[in-house]
């Protein structure tokens, strides 16, 4: 899994790509990612 905490800075890795609280979650590449802007 990977949890990438600066999406809205543009993201930390080259898979990130920005979800929301209603779908938080993809996979790519067989790794889940979980890439949500403003993280409450």
């Amino acid at each position: 899994i990977i949890i990438d905490v600066s999406i809205d800075m543009g993201g930390c890795f080259e898979t990130s790509e920005v979800t929301s609280h209603d779908k938080p979650t993809f996979v790519k590449h067989d790794v889940v990612h979980y890439c949500v802007p403003n993280i409450p």
